[in-house]
């Protein structure tokens, strides 16, 4: 039996039976089920935590692998491309300051191999490094106004490799025409 006071300030008796009465009484199960309802509570919490946290280490794991090896693929693609680009704009930045110096060795140029000469040398240093390496947007355009995607028959689109294949290949031409070897 347990012993309480009424609001009359009378003491009472209640019986062990009586739980409802007693404001602490024995609700085992209804505590069972609050401290399970808590747990599951927080062990979802912690799921959820743990698993976006894991998923973040992830994706910054995935990007710092990927995001090197990107690099340095581009990184040799450039440089190819660049070192080619180069080599062939001074080849013909070299031929056409001998036929502006009248030299002898290009003397055997007729007009129309001269004119290609400027006209490939105008659209090597016209077209962006960028298009070279990289597949340009519709909208994008070169600084000339689209002049040396029109040279080189691709309007609008990346400069690839078989632009620069056609480059070099023109390039070869020429210096062989010459004598030149490259």
């Amino acid at each position: 039996m347990s012993h309480y006071y009424h609001d009359s300030g009378q003491h009472a008796e209640a019986s062990d039976t009586d739980g409802a009465d007693d404001i602490w009484g024995d609700d085992s199960q209804d505590e069972v089920a609050y401290d399970r309802r808590i747990a599951d509570q927080n062990w979802t919490r912690l799921q959820d935590t743990h698993g976006v946290e894991g998923y973040k280490e992830g994706i910054d794991e995935s990007k710092e692998q990927y995001l090197q090896e990107g690099f340095d693929a581009g990184y040799r693609e450039g440089f190819r491309t660049g070192f080619e680009v180069g080599r062939m704009t001074g080849t013909m930045s070299a031929l056409q300051g001998m036929i502006g110096g009248g030299f002898d060795l290009v003397k055997s140029l007729d007009e129309q191999t001269r004119a290609e000469c400027a006209a490939l040398l105008e659209t090597l240093k016209g077209c962006h490094f960028e298009q070279l390496v990289r597949s340009t947007a519709a909208e994008e355009t070169c600084s000339k106004g689209e002049q040396c995607c029109k040279q080189a028959g691709r309007c609008n689109d990346s400069l690839d490799g078989d632009v620069i294949a056609r480059w070099d290949a023109s390039v070869r031409r020429i210096c062989g025409e010459i004598d030149v070897e490259l």
